[in-house]
């Protein structure tokens, strides 16, 4: 076992974010609180609204390491709060992440599903119209999870690794970008406990491959 701990925990209120003329209702601008209840559909009181891409119980949380805020708060010149990315939870300590990697943070138990992919609410977030592509470069997505054990997470308290996946999560992450993804790390995909979306989304690719 490995351990961190938690730094932050966030929550989310809906609101409007505006870039180059677009406006967008979104639960992205997360604050940062003393404490929250992590349920088995996410956060309590965590505002999520675009529903067909987020939330749900296998993207149940974002977490995003301190480490990786750290790089970013150097690389853009400007400090990178908790939540600034639409995360739930900060952890410091840990990485390296799997799909199936099980991690105790305090009484709440979850497992990694699926690297974060950015999308245009992230640009208009962080008021870059090619923030997305810098975020995709960077290799640096941050993970969803699914809830194994509900419970109150407060900064502070321990963050464990209990079990490890075998499917790293830079791997899915490159072969959400990859044309074509091969057959043999397609079925590794698949045979993971991936998120919902995510399997889908390779599910299609496998069905185009086929009758291509």
């Amino acid at each position: 076992m490995d351990a961190g701990r938690v730094t932050a925990v966030a929550v989310g209120r809906a609101g409007t974010v505006s870039h180059a003329g677009i406006s967008m209702e979104t639960g992205i601008d997360k604050r940062a609180v003393d404490t929250v209840f992590v349920g088995r559909l996410g956060v309590a009181d965590d505002a999520v609204l675009d529903v067909a891409h987020h939330g749900g119980p296998d993207q149940a949380v974002y977490v995003y390491t301190d480490e990786d805020a750290a790089w970013w708060a150097e690389t853009l010149g400007r400090p990178v709060p908790p939540g600034l990315f639409g995360e739930n939870v900060r952890l410091e300590g840990l990485s390296g992440f799997a799909i199936g990697d099980v991690l105790e943070l305090g009484d709440v138990r979850i497992q990694v599903t699926a690297p974060r992919i950015p999308c245009s609410t992230l640009a208009a977030r962080m008021q870059d119209a090619g923030f997305v592509k810098r975020f995709v470069e960077a290799g640096r997505p941050g993970f969803y999870a699914r809830v194994l054990a509900e419970g109150t997470l407060a900064p502070g308290v321990s963050a464990v690794r209990t079990s490890r996946g075998e499917l790293p999560l830079e791997v899915v992450y490159d072969a959400w970008y990859a044309r074509p993804v091969g057959g043999e790390l397609l079925a590794r995909i698949l045979a993971s406990p991936v998120a919902h979306r995510t399997r889908e989304a390779f599910l299609r690719r496998r069905e185009d491959t086929e009758t291509a």
